[in-house]
Parts: C-alpha cells; structure tokens; sequence
C-alpha cells in the first residue's frame, strides 16, 4: 500500500516489525526482501512519485572542499529526493567491491572491513538479478566471443574489471507496483523522519514531519536507515544531539570519513598495433552474448603491483575525444596528436585520445558531514560536507598512470603514453580535468568498535539493539567500482539479519 503522507488522512498503523527510512535501491530492496517473510514493513520515504523541486530544495547545504566549483550545489544535485532515490539517474554500472577493498592496506587502510569479500560473494547473484542484470557477474571474459575477448583479462600484472550495464533499474518505476499491491508494506511518500524515542538502548518510534505540516509517530520492533550515504550521516547527527550520542557517536564517529569518487581525464596514447576487435571492449559498450546485457571492461593492475607501489585501488577507461572531457582537456589531446606527429610517434593501429582515471577515495577523518543551524523547509537543520583531497592527489594519479603503462610495457604487448596537464598542480583546485562521481561512501562506516566507526559488521549502530543502516554510507573504503551493486547485496546481508534476529 501507497501512502502520501501530505494527505492528513493517510494514517499508517501505530507500530509495525520493522520501519525502513528512505526507498531508494537500499529500502525498496529492504522491504521487498522481508514482505516475502510475512513482515509488516513501514517504509518512509521524503520524497513522492516523481521529482519536486521544493522537496529537492531541502536538499540543499554548504559544500567545503575539492572541486569548488561545485560549492552550495553539490548536496542539492548529487542525489534525488524521490521515490527511488538516486536509481532515478544513475548509470547503470554494476562492479563487485574487488577482494582487496576489504583488506588492511598499510597507508591506505590500515584496519580493512570487518567483513570480507566472501562474506557477501553469496548476494551479488540475487543482486544482481533485482538490478536486472543476469548473474554471475565474477567471470569477467565469459560471454564474449573469442574474436571480442578484453585484451588482458589473464595478464600477470594487468586486470580487466568488467562493469555489468543494468538498464538501468529505476526502484521505483520497477517496484513500485509491487510494493502499492503488498497488504504487509505501507509506503508513506513525502513523509521525513525527523526525531526518535528511545527506551534505553533501543528505539521505540521515529516521529515524522512533511511539508503540509502533518506530524505522525511510527513504533516498530527494528528500524532501518537506509536514506543514503550523505542522509543517514544527517540523521543519525541529528538524532544523537537529543540523545547524548548514544546512537554511534560517543567517539565522535558519525559522519566522519565521508568519501566520493574522483574522476581525472587525462590524454594519452597507445604505441604498435594492438587487436582492434579486444580493445573495443575498452572502448566501446559491448553486449555480452551469454547474459544478454551490455557491459563496459575497464583497465587496472594486479593487486600485487598495487600493494608494491603503495597506491590505492585504481581503474581507467579508455575513449575517445569525442564525446569524451570537456574543452581543456580537448585541447590537451590536440596538444598531444601534434606532439606525437612532430615526433613521428603515431605509428599505425595506435590512437591518441584520453585515460578516465578513478581511484580508491582517501580516508580522512575530517572529510566528514555535518549539520549546520540554518533551518531547511521542514524545521530540520541543513546539512554540510567538506570532501578535500590531500595535497599529492596529483601525485597519486600520475603514479598510478605510471604503473598501468608500465604494467603494459612489462607483459610485451605494447607502450603507452600518458600527457599531464602542465597544471596538474592545480588539481583538483581548478577543476578543470576533474569531477565528482556522485558516489556518497562513508559517514557511518562499518567498524569492529565503536571507536572506529558506527556500525558493526551486521550494520547495526553501535550502541543500540535495533537500529541498522543500510546504504553506502556503511562502506569502510570506497572501492572504485560504482557503489549500488554492492549496496544492494549488502542490504540483502542484513534482511538475513534481521530476520535470524
């Protein structure tokens, strides 16, 4: 059943087994998932069926860091405020988290997940299959033919990291009917959750607030903050200033570590001719003749060379100028071709043109999101991120340049050249070759203790009994793949939980 709670009639029942905040790609799988196991299931989502600029407008929030030209904006634009969340324009690329992103990495994570790869390996098939992709999703050359096979799927140093494109899946056009028909859901639209009860250390009702003006009290054995990465930080802040930080923040650990993922365009070019038909699984989206979606294979190196050089997880697509970067980075390209053909370094079969570079986001605690006493529309104090990246990001991306064309070099099959903007110091400052992927990791990370971190292995917020989060906010390190794969198979993880709870 559907619900708007601007509607004062709407009345949802006084207490249910589990109420659910926010129904993007973490709550509707959430309340999918448990309706199967005879549950009564309360979902509130801020937003309604489709897009409303005020209810956007809450949204909205200083922004302190990297990337300044995206001040004041970046919190309004960077997610939606609808049923479905962000899946309303995402793009629809689905990686697993790789097995290194859970381990302790002296520099980069000194202290890992408190999971690991294999804990969640068994979710991404049903994953999956709910972002309508077909699994498995870990064998990165099945499905191609011999004469399209990446290059360099079983090189020693080099890695292929295949993206599986769903769709992509909008939760709420897809589910949405199915959630309206379900006599054990009720979904209350355009209903916030603004403030808890407790009862020692566990919470008894969430009270909410709309823009009509209705206030409603929702009790539930469990509840679940699944309102986003920048959201659940808010929240969470929010409700532990009425209660003395006892919701995962007496360290001071809430909305703490916050991360995005940057991306760098940088020229570049590939010396001696390689097999056309392989390289266009790098440059092309290629549609997989087994599982029959299309899918996108990106570069990196082995975890080894990885671990050797000291830098974070990296991976780099491969494109064309057009209709790749913006202007500066055209001009660098051009730039580069004329480079090249002054130096007659432009040999056939090779093609100058541009490096995406994403890597792993840095852990600082002072990238963190917080709230701020200016008031939004419904009486809630707005919210505030600072993301900086550190003083030698420049230096980190070249070198992890450096290492893919060494890697290259080192298997035999060829060279490759990568042309740094002479202002590359300036970076991300300038913002002229960077953005932001709009991928909102951390702020509640997943931690051993409360000392590190807000919730435990299970996502349950330290401190309490029966409060959990699900969304990418939980994530201890970023990864590099794009984050609502493995949102979704974690959010699975914990609708086990809780009904083994």
């Amino acid at each position: 059943m559907i619900l708007d709670g601007l509607d004062s009639s709407a009345m949802p029942a006084p207490h249910y087994d589990v109420c659910v905040v926010g129904a993007g790609a973490a709550g509707i799988t959430l309340a999918r998932k448990l309706a199967t196991r005879s549950l009564s299931i309360c979902v509130l989502e801020a937003g309604g069926r489709a897009f409303d600029q005020a209810q956007q407008d809450i949204y909205a929030g200083p922004y302190e860091g990297s990337f300044a030209a995206e001040e004041f904006e970046y919190l309004r634009t960077s997610r939606t405020r609808m049923l479905g969340g962000t899946t309303n324009y995402w793009t629809g690329y689905c990686a697993p988290l790789q097995e290194s992103c859970f381990e302790p990495r002296p520099g980069i994570a000194p202290n890992g997940w408190p999971i690991r790869a294999a804990d969640l390996a068994p979710y991404y098939p049903e994953a999956a299959e709910i972002l309508q992709i077909t699994p498995p999703v870990h064998d990165s050359d099945a499905g191609y033919s011999e004469s399209r096979k990446p290059l360099l799927v079983h090189r020693p140093h080099l890695r292929t990291l295949n993206f599986h494109l769903s769709p992509p899946t909008r939760f709420g056009d897809v589910y949405g009917a199915e959630l309206a028909a379900a006599d054990n859901v009720h979904l209350l639209l355009n209903t916030t959750a603004a403030e808890v009860s407790m009862d020692g250390d566990r919470v008894t009702a969430i009270h909410t607030r709309d823009l009509a003006g209705n206030r409603r009290t929702i009790g539930a054995d469990h509840f679940v903050l699944a309102a986003g990465g920048i959201e659940n930080s808010r929240l969470l802040l929010l409700w532990n200033r009425a209660h003395g930080n006892r919701l995962g923040n007496r360290h001071d650990q809430v909305g703490r570590y916050f991360m995005d993922h940057a991306s760098v365009h940088m020229a570049g070019s590939w010396f001696r001719e390689l097999p056309h038909a392989a390289l266009n699984a790098y440059l092309f989206q290629q549609f997989d003749e087994v599982r029959r979606h299309h899918t996108k294979a990106a570069l990196t190196v082995s975890p080894e060379w990885i671990a050797r050089r000291g830098l974070p997880n990296f991976l780099v697509h491969a494109g064309f100028m057009a209709p790749g970067p913006g202007p500066e980075a055209r001009a660098l390209i051009s730039a580069a071709r004329a480079i090249d053909e002054m130096r007659g370094a432009t040999p056939a079969g090779s093609f100058p043109e541009y490096f995406q570079l994403i890597t792993e986001p840095p852990l600082d605690a002072d990238n963190r999101v917080t709230v701020i006493d200016e008031p939004d529309e419904l009486g809630l104090p707005r919210t505030q991120v600072r993301f900086r990246l550190p003083p030698d990001y420049p230096d980190t991306c070249r070198r992890c340049m450096r290492a893919l064309v060494e890697a290259v070099g080192a298997e035999g099959i060829g060279r490759g050249r990568v042309y740094v903007d002479p202002d590359m110091g300036r970076w991300p400052e300038s913002g002229q070759f960077t953005h932001l992927q709009d991928h909102h990791n951390g702020g509640t990370r997943m931690s051993t203790g409360e000392k590190t971190g807000v919730v435990d292995a299970n996502c349950r917020v330290h401190g309490t009994d029966n409060l959990h989060v699900a969304s990418s906010s939980v994530f201890t390190t970023g990864g590099v793949p794009n984050p609502t794969f493995t949102i979704v198979a974690l959010t699975l993880r914990l609708a086990d939980h809780l009904v083994s709870a």
